[in-house]
């Protein structure tokens, strides 16, 4: 009977690793962890915020800065949520990064609801996941 045991507690061990392996090399090949849970981000630091009060009806200004080393074909986007009016400057930026020399623009907002949704952006960089970046309130609400 102990040979038995054995035998079995072989087989187990065996499938409970065949099983780890396969979910291990599906996780590799779909791509791994969804990329606002990804614990690597690429090598830029990202800025969205606003000092201004958030009031109804009234225009705000979101700066976005991007900084990083030299790196080819970035591409970030803000993502203006349901609540949240865009009036102008710019909402996307695409191109090169060159270390030491940040990339800032702005875009012009108008909340049309108490307490909206937060501003977001999404990065992209070629070799790396896409991640996401929520804007800072420096301000507050009034």
């Amino acid at each position: 009977m102990k040979d038995a045991n054995k035998g079995c507690a072989k087989h187990w061990k065996y499938l409970f690793l065949s099983v780890a392996i396969a979910v291990l090399i599906t996780e590799v090949l779909l791509g791994g962890v969804h990329s606002s849970m990804a614990a690597v981000r690429p090598p830029i630091a990202v800025t969205i915020a606003t000092t201004d009060k958030i009031v109804v009806g009234q225009q705000m200004t979101v700066q976005v800065v991007l900084q990083a080393g030299d790196l080819q074909d970035v591409s970030f986007k803000l993502i203006i949520p349901e609540g949240w009016l865009f009036v102008g400057g710019h909402a996307s930026w695409s191109g090169s990064l060159q270390a030491g020399q940040p990339v800032k623009f702005e875009a012009i907002v108008i909340p049309s609801m108490q307490d909206p949704e937060d501003i977001r952006g999404t990065l992209k960089v070629p070799g790396w996941n896409q991640t996401e970046w929520r804007m800072q309130m420096e301000g507050g609400a009034e």
